[in-house]
């Protein structure tokens, strides 16, 4: 099975559950949605694993910073959720949106620290480097790159 993008998934899911949140009071809360604290690990631990597999480790001091960016930014994910959700908003269009915002700032701030070649896998994991292949090296680059060097 191909490795989807987790961020995605995760925040469909916590979309999924404060939208429907009302169901889940109905239940007495058994299906609970997970805290942020357990989203940002499952992705940090999925990651560091990715990242090992193409003999990319991350360093301590990036590891303390990928861990720290997916906490913070899994908790205003669902902060913005719960406003919308508390604001009475469920257009679908609306919370698609305050994700992809999130998206957006998440790969701004893993790209500020992570090497060139752990970004791209960062993308890769999270469904967006697609125009990114290895090469015969192991290394990732632009598909277009790769064309001309083969010419």
């Amino acid at each position: 099975m191909k490795f989807k993008s987790f961020l995605i998934v995760l925040m469909a899911a916590a979309m999924v559950a404060i939208c429907s949140s009302t169901a889940f009071a109905q239940q007495g809360g058994e299906n609970k949605m997970p805290e942020p604290e357990e989203l940002a690990s499952k992705q940090f631990k999925a990651l560091k694993s990715r990242m090992e597999s193409y003999k990319q480790p991350l360093t301590p001091a990036q590891e303390f910073y990928v861990d720290s960016i997916l906490l913070a930014h899994y908790t205003g994910v669902r902060s913005s959720f719960e406003d919308l959700h508390k604001s009475g908003m469920n257009s679908e269009g609306i919370y698609l949106k305050s994700s992809e915002l999130w998206q957006e700032k998440t790969r701004a701030a893993m790209q500020k620290f992570l090497s060139e070649q752990q970004y791209i896998i960062f993308l890769r994991s999270i469904g967006k480097g697609r125009e990114y292949k290895r090469g015969k090296d192991g290394k990732f680059y632009l598909k277009s790159e790769l064309k001309g060097k083969k010419e």
